[in-house]
């Protein structure tokens, strides 16, 4: 909850520069924040029933987070401006989504036996 209070604060401070200038310190606010989050989302999705039924898509998934959190981090190191930062965290906040209805797909390809495009 903390995480999210934070990412809300950054992304407060990101949007209201109208120049397009982030400080550093908004930055790493904006991305520590988010980092945080995804990787307590990933170790909470361990505990969830559903995980039983389709450990696949959530193992591809939880792993999409970890490496969502590590580049979010990456991205306080460069420099960059309001807008390429918040494009970064919409990007990676929705990779692992992306990643779990690609496995979805293959898994439902296979279970009719075809190939999943």
């Amino acid at each position: 909850m903390v995480a999210i209070t934070a990412g809300g604060a950054g992304v407060l401070n990101t949007v209201g520069r109208p120049s397009g200038d982030l400080p550093d310190s908004v930055r790493w606010l904006l991305v520590g924040a988010m980092s945080v989050a995804i990787v307590t989302v990933a170790l909470l999705t361990r505990t969830l029933e559903a995980r039983a039924r389709a450990p696949d898509i959530y193992l591809r998934a939880e792993l999409t987070m970890y490496g969502s959190a590590l580049l979010a981090l990456a991205v306080g190191f460069t420099g960059w401006d309001a807008n390429p930062t918040l494009m970064a965290m919409v990007v990676l906040l929705h990779a692992p989504v992306f990643v779990a209805l690609l496995v979805l797909k293959q898994r439902q390809a296979a279970a009719r036996g075809t190939v999943a495009g």
